[in-house]
């Protein structure tokens, strides 16, 4: 007697697969999408998150992940001046 598994269908366990990995892509892109939208406006101001102030030696430059995800370029600037270090989103 020949029967037919599903769970031996070639062409069943392929579309199963393919259809969990695209979920798990468009799940991945939303859920970065959502938390990219949380970093601050402010390159500079979220710097001090990843480096603390006076952690950026004099025109150094340094580049980091904030921790919402995204990355960002600081140059360090005058010790003791909190805002001095220049920083950009990349």
């Amino acid at each position: 007697m020949l029967t037919r598994s599903i769970y031996y269908d070639g062409g069943f366990i392929l579309r199963t697969l393919v259809l969990t990995a695209i979920a798990v892509l468009i799940f991945t892109a939303v859920n970065y999408a959502a938390w990219a939208n949380n970093c601050d406006v402010n390159a500079t101001k979220a710097s001090f998150a990843v480096w603390p102030e006076n952690t950026i030696p004099t025109a150094q430059t340094v580049t980091g992940r904030h921790p919402c995800g995204r990355d960002l370029t600081c140059i360090g600037g005058q010790t003791g001046v909190k805002a001095s270090r220049r920083c950009h989103w990349l």
